[in-house]
């Protein structure tokens, strides 16, 4: 399984794969993250996060459905604070790309490693 690795990356596209890994060192502005259409339908969505952040970070994930709407996938907060591989998981069938967006609060610092499979 290969993921993509990037410094402060802001968009992001991978090719049809089941695993991806984003590094973000730069918590001054929103993270967006593509995860292409899928061959085969998914059966669950995890998030594993890693690393230490000063004020609380917002993830989402959204299904782009072939419609052009957005379709909520999953909301979580991280907290201020230090993790290590902390686990987000859940049910999500489907094959529409999806799209990670990490909202950090105004004056967040630190950095977060995200796996997402």
């Amino acid at each position: 399984m290969f993921g993509l690795m990037s410094s402060s990356c802001r968009e992001v596209v991978l090719t049809d794969q089941p695993f991806q890994r984003v590094l973000i060192n730069d918590l001054s502005q929103p993270t967006r993250s593509l995860a292409p259409t899928r061959k085969t339908d998914a059966v669950s969505l995890t998030l594993s996060v890693s690393g230490t952040i000063s004020r609380p970070v917002a993830l989402a994930v959204d299904q782009l459905a072939a419609d052009q709407k957005r379709y909520p996938v999953r909301r979580d907060t991280l907290m201020a604070g230090t993790y290590t591989n902390k686990i987000f998981s859940g049910d999500y069938y489907g094959k529409d790309p999806t799209e990670l967006i990490v909202t950090p609060t105004p004056g967040t610092t630190g950095s977060l490693t995200i796996e997402r499979y």
